[in-house]
C-alpha cells in the first residue's frame, strides 16, 4: 500500500492550504460578515431581509461555490491520472495482481477516511425549529414593546439563532461535499484500468 499516494490525496483535497475543503471552511467563517453584518437589525421591527429564507439563500450560494472550487484546476483528472500513473508502475514492475491489491488498499483507505477520520460538521446550536420559533417571537411585538418602541432582545436572538444555524448548514455542505468527493475517487480508483 503506498500510503505517501494516500497523504497526496488528502493533502490535494482537504488538508492542504489550496484544498477545496480549506477554502471552503474559510469561506465559511465569513458568513457574518459577508451576508449579516449589512442587515438592519431594528430595535422594534424585524427586516425584511432577516428571515427563514435568508438561511437557503446562502446555503445554496455555498453549494454553487462548493462545486466551483471542488470542479476548480481539474482535480478529480489530477487525481485520477496520479493513481493510474502509479498502479502501472506497480503492474510493470510487480504484477497484475499486486496492482489490483494497490488499488483497493488506496480505495478503502480513502473510505475509511471519509467514515473514520474526516471531521464531522458537529451539530447545530439551534435546529430549524428554533429558528422557525425564535422568527415569530421577533416579528410579534407585545403591547408593552409597541409602547416602549424596543423589541430588539427578541430580533437579536433570532438574528443569532439565524446566523448560527447558516453557519452550521454551510459547514455541512463542505464537509458533506468533501465526503462524496473521497467517496467518487475511491469508487474511480476501483475502476481504474489495470490490464492496458
Amino acid at each position: 500500500m503506498n500510503h505517501s499516494l494516500t497523504t497526496n490525496i488528502i493533502d490535494m483535497v482537504v488538508t492542504g492550504e489550496e484544498s477545496p475543503y480549506k477554502k471552503m471552511i474559510s469561506k465559511t467563517k465569513d458568513i457574518d460578515i459577508d451576508y449579516f453584518e449589512k442587515i438592519d437589525r431594528g430595535f422594534n421591527s424585524i427586516s425584511d431581509e432577516l428571515s427563514p429564507e435568508l438561511k437557503d439563500v446562502i446555503v445554496d450560494k455555498f453549494i454553487k461555490m462548493a462545486d466551483c472550487y471542488y470542479a476548480e484546476g481539474d482535480l478529480e483528472s489530477k487525481i485520477i491520472a496520479m493513481i493510474q500513473k502509479e498502479a502501472d508502475i506497480i503492474k510493470e514492475e510487480k504484477s497484475v495482481n499486486e496492482c489490483k491489491n494497490f488499488l483497493n488498499n488506496l480505495a478503502e483507505s480513502l473510505e475509511s477516511y471519509v467514515k473514520g477520520t474526516f471531521i464531522h460538521p458537529g451539530f447545530p446550536k439551534y435546529s430549524n425549529e428554533d429558528v422557525a420559533v425564535m422568527y415569530q417571537e421577533a416579528k410579534h411585538i407585545t403591547l408593552t414593546e409597541f409602547f416602549m418602541g424596543n423589541n430588539s432582545e427578541d430580533i437579536l436572538g433570532f438574528y443569532s439563532a439565524l446566523m448560527d444555524n447558516t453557519w452550521w448548514a454551510c459547514r455541512e455542505v463542505v464537509v458533506n461535499k468533501t465526503n462524496d468527493f473521497l467517496l467518487k475517487i475511491a469508487m474511480k480508483t476501483r475502476d481504474v484500468e489495470t490490464l492496458r
